[in-house]
């Protein structure tokens, strides 16, 4: 659709693709996939895990958010989405006694083939291998404080990614209260088939969280410091990285809710021609280049969220879409958005219509920003999407659409409470 291409055929082999630009900084052909690396399954080897053993790799520590020059004043102050306590709940109370109690005693992946639940202890525990969680089965945390269980990608990590589901597209697996920290060496939790629920993941080499698949759900986690590789093969790395896998858009339609996502270098949500989504609740701040959520993609629903994003990135990033000409632009030129919506092409129905972006806090140079490739057909743009009752006090232009009146004959953008600039 845009800047991604994996065919069904890869993904029975590869867990996971990653990728959203030209590495070298040249503009992609239509065809062509840039920053298209694809990650291998994991092996089946399994993980070996114990007692941290390589104290020279502490996690990165929390900096100064990597953009800089946020909207307004309350934008600078970062809100947690989701606390680290979980509060005890039945379902989980229920739980608990029945699942088998590790704490590093054999390989947690051995420990999950054997068990439909797996709490762990509290404690840091090192891993070689990725984890891959079976259909159907659950990795919680012991403790309700999902910062008391850790598990870090060791020196020497072998794999693209610290955890993953196991590629059957069985029934659901669930992960929750626990921490990933992948310390620049991996990427972090790419899954389908999933619920993840009050996790942590941080310092992943390119992105944190990637779905590519349907059945995924993120919620209540906190999401941050991911992409500083600058030679990662998906720079420039996100929070949050969806990704279709066949030649078209596909409808995984996934569910991001409640989370904290921030002080990523990428932006903090890539959507790469994946459909029906739902983003609501989300904290998504201090993240870096184009756009705080970069939508290729129809049917998305994103409301409910504070959204800010830096009205310039420091220098050495671009303000703009780095890789796609299409994408860059607007009444001022090109900088950065709370919500960019584009459509570069509508080849094998890869569009950017019937978005709903309502009753959200947001601001960036541009509020919401949909642009699009009308230079080539004056339909090739984001068509039929809503905009309404969103609070984009501290954008410099609030709202901005490639699609003026009379452009085409149908497919009008709706914008309410909002008048927008049309360029």
């Amino acid at each position: 659709m845009n800047h991604h291409h994996v065919s069904v055929a890869s993904l029975l082999l590869l867990s996971f693709a990653v990728g959203c630009g030209a590495g070298d900084g040249t503009e992609a052909t239509e065809g062509e996939s840039s920053r298209d690396s694809l990650a291998t399954a994991p092996g089946a080897s399994g993980v070996e895990s114990g007692p941290a053993d390589d104290v020279s790799s502490a996690p990165l520590a929390d900096e100064a958010p990597v953009g800089t020059s946020l909207p307004t004043a309350d934008a600078s102050e970062a809100k947690e989405a989701a606390p680290e306590v979980e509060e005890a709940t039945p379902e989980v109370n229920t739980l608990l006694p029945s699942c088998f109690k590790w704490d590093g005693q054999n390989d947690i992946n051995k420990a999950l083939a054997n068990h439909d639940c797996v709490s762990v202890a509290p404690g840091t525990y090192a891993l070689s291998k990725p984890i891959r969680v079976p259909a159907g089965k659950t990795l919680i945390g012991e403790s309700n404080n999902r910062t008391a269980a850790t598990f870090y990608a060791a020196a020497g990590f072998s794999g693209t990614q610290i955890l993953t589901d196991d590629l059957s597209n069985g029934a659901t697996a669930f992960v929750r209260r626990l921490t990933f920290d992948a310390r620049v060496r991996t990427n972090g939790v790419g899954a389908r088939r999933m619920t993840v629920s009050n996790i942590e993941v941080k310092n992943g080499q390119c992105w944190g969280v990637g779905i590519a698949g349907s059945g995924f759900k993120l919620e209540k986690s906190n999401v941050h410091h991911h992409g500083s590789d600058p030679n990662c093969n998906a720079a420039p790395g996100g929070g949050i990285y969806v990704t279709h896998t066949s030649v078209g858009p596909d409808r995984f339609a996934p569910i991001i809710s409640n989370n904290s996502i921030h002080d990523n270098v990428g932006p903090g949500l890539d959507i790469a021609g994946v459909w029906d989504g739902k983003l609501f609740g989300n904290d998504i701040r201090n993240n870096t280049y184009w756009a705080a959520v970069s939508v290729f993609g129809s049917g998305w629903e994103i409301y409910d969220n504070r959204i800010y994003h830096p009205t310039s990135n420091r220098a050495g990033i671009p303000d703009g879409q780095p890789y796609w000409k299409e994408c860059r632009g607007g009444p001022n030129g090109t900088h950065t958005a709370a919500v960019m919506v584009c459509e570069r092409t509508d080849e094998h129905g890869s569009r950017s219509n019937d978005n709903f972006i309502h009753d959200n806090s947001m601001a960036a140079y541009y509020g919401v920003q949909l642009i699009g490739n009308d230079e080539a057909r004056p339909y090739m743009v984001p068509r039929s999407n809503r905009v309404m009752n969103n609070n984009l006090t501290g954008s410099v232009n609030a709202c901005v659409d490639d699609f003026r009146p009379g452009q085409w004959s149908t497919g009008k953008n709706t914008w309410t409470g909002c008048t927008p600039i049309y360029f």
